[in-house]
């Protein structure tokens, strides 16, 4: 890489522009993902804590003979969040900023941002201001990031902490388990199937995040015979998603909580390693699904499917509920003909007003 260097006419030193910004990275299944969480962002640091950012870049700056001039946030062009822009580092040097110099710069950054939580990031020398792209973040993950902090700060100042601030870090917590729901409506075979098993995918653990989250109890790995208060009370944190909603609801917490979980939570087993291989040739045609419009037979607890033959007259057999977190579950409700008809009639309604 060429050093990017402006001599200064009075003084002979040089100036150095350095670009840092959130990179894009991929799924397991190796699709750009175009979201990424507001807490894992360089940008989100930036406009909440420029003090740690402006601290890393100074220090690190001082190792290799760099004096920080200034640190400027420049927006996108076709920017719609304030989050949209890409961070610039000017520094001044007596002397060129050489290629290895930088590379020990680049890491010596991105370790100490590491260890704030930041995990992927792009660092770049330039002559001049030209902005990229990055991965979206979502408002509410930036509104509730942005309240957690500051409740955190509040935790830090307060010598004693009043119940009414402890209220709002349970409120905080349940903000950040609630759920958003959305709904897909069009005409047969448009396309909302492939819609939601794109989400899937996007949806799927990194290598980090699996080995981090791997120690999820289900309900045959607690020992003995709890009730369901027991579970409630000393197990829940981590439990599966889909379990904790389930016993939320139930009112009877004497119940055995095995017995009344036996027949929701059925465990995928292979009977032989030639099941388990066909199992995962099956997985790997994925890629022509999403590719090549390729029409595959594919397992029905991979990816919800329409059928092979008349794939394009046909509906998807299920409502799908999609959850983004770290472990995946899948929840079908089933209407009953009374359920069934009350729904149609109240589409029939609509279509004659």
């Amino acid at each position: 890489m060429a050093s990017v260097l402006k001599k200064a006419r009075k003084n002979e030193a040089f100036t150095v522009l350095i670009r840092m910004c959130d990179s894009f990275v991929r799924t397991p299944e190796n699709i750009i993902c175009p979201l990424m969480k507001a807490k894992e962002s360089l940008r989100i640091l930036y406009k909440l804590q420029e003090h740690l950012l402006r601290n890393i870049v100074s220090e690190s700056g001082d190792k290799f003979g760099l004096l920080l001039s200034s640190i400027n946030w420049i927006p996108l062009s076709d920017k719609k969040t304030d989050t949209e822009g890409n961070i610039f580092i000017r520094y001044t040097s007596s002397k060129p900023l050489e290629e290895n110099q930088f590379r020990c710069y680049r890491e010596q950054v991105k370790l100490r941002l590491q260890q704030l939580g930041i995990q992927h990031i792009l660092i770049h020398q330039l002559e001049n201001q030209l902005t990229v792209s990055q991965p979206l973040i979502s408002e509410i993950d930036f509104k509730i990031h942005k309240l957690n902090l500051l409740y955190k700060i509040l935790q830090e100042k307060a010598e004693s902490f009043p119940i009414e601030l402890q209220s709002i870090g349970t409120q905080l917590s349940e903000l950040q388990e609630s759920r958003i729901r959305i709904a897909i409506l069009s005409h047969n075979g448009t396309g909302k199937s492939y819609v939601l098993n794109l989400l899937f995918l996007l949806t799927a653990e990194t290598l980090e995040e699996y080995q981090k989250n791997k120690a999820r109890a289900l309900p045959k790995d607690i020992a003995g015979n709890p009730t369901v208060r027991i579970v409630k009370e000393e197990h829940f944190a981590n439990l599966p998603e889909v379990i904790k909603d389930f016993i939320t609801e139930i009112n009877d917490d004497e119940q055995d909580f095995k017995n009344l979980m036996q027949p929701l939570c059925s465990e995928l087993n292979f009977t032989s390693q030639e099941e388990l291989r066909k199992t995962q040739d099956s997985f790997d045609t994925l890629d022509g699904y999403f590719t090549e419009d390729e029409q595959i037979s594919i397992e029905p607890y991979l990816l919800p499917q329409k059928d092979i033959t008349g794939a394009y007259l046909s509906t998807t057999k299920c409502v799908i509920h999609l959850r983004y977190g770290a472990s995946f579950q899948m929840r079908v409700d089933y209407f009953n003909e009374r359920e069934l008809q009350t729904q149609l009639f109240e589409l029939v309604s609509l279509n004659t007003v």
